[in-house]
């Protein structure tokens, strides 16, 4: 039986999910962050530039925080089924 490794499908969710969790939380702190900091870097204006790039590291800090977890979480499932006996294994699937 091939192993499936996974499928550019399952990539692409996994990247929407933590898309959506970035700029959500970037929306939260400040909305149109990305463009605020273009245009703060245009003007000149160092506040703008530092508000907008805190909420930018924020937002996509939190996102790596849940890839991080989501790595864990898939580590345990694999450890938990190679350490599993074969018939453990047999019966679930």
């Amino acid at each position: 039986m091939p192993i499936d490794i996974g499928t550019p499908r399952r990539f692409t969710l996994g990247l929407a999910v933590l898309s959506t969790i970035s700029v959500s939380v970037t929306a939260s702190r400040l909305p149109h962050a990305l463009g605020a900091l273009y245009r703060g870097r245009e003007t000149g204006d160092a506040g703008l530039v530092g508000s907008a790039s805190d909420a930018l590291i924020h937002g996509y800090g939190l996102a790596l925080a849940g890839a991080g977890i989501a790595l864990v979480i898939a580590a345990a499932i694999v450890a938990l089924l190679v350490n599993a006996q074969r018939s453990e294994v047999s019966a679930t699937s």
